[in-house]
């Protein structure tokens, strides 16, 4: 690891974690008709954090 960054293939997922991503995974092979691999939805969720992090700040300067 360089700095702060994650590896690009090493990450330590808890339990609790893994439930949830499991638990999205067949939520939405039960909306979508298909599996989606672990990356995708973590990439998708981080995406909606990171929006909602952008937000909040914005929302404190204003």
């Amino acid at each position: 690891m360089s700095g702060n960054k994650f590896d690009s293939y090493v990450l330590h997922i808890e339990q609790s974690t893994l439930d949830k991503l499991n638990g999205a995974r067949e939520l939405l092979i039960e909306n979508r008709g298909r599996a989606y691999d672990f990356d995708l939805i973590i990439r998708k969720a981080l995406g909606r954090y990171l929006t909602a992090l952008k937000y909040e700040a914005k929302q404190k300067c204003s």
